[in-house]
């Protein structure tokens, strides 16, 4: 896989990735497929709700 493939993913709308968390999974293994050595990522969303700030969703390497 090549890290352009990656990159057009998320771009073309991501559609294999039901949720937040199976998005940012899939994204981090993608990358991992592509050659690039990562071991953890994470995505930090603020909402708009007026007591909760914000989400935060990680993604952890199973081969440390």
């Amino acid at each position: 896989m090549r890290v352009d493939d990656t990159v057009n993913w998320p771009i073309d709308g991501a559609r294999t990735a039901p949720s937040p968390v199976a998005l940012l999974e899939e994204l981090c293994t993608r990358l991992v497929a592509a050659d690039v050595d990562i071991r953890r990522g994470a995505v930090y969303v603020e909402t708009l709700h007026p007591t909760i700030v914000g989400r935060r969703f990680l993604w952890e390497s199973a081969s440390r």
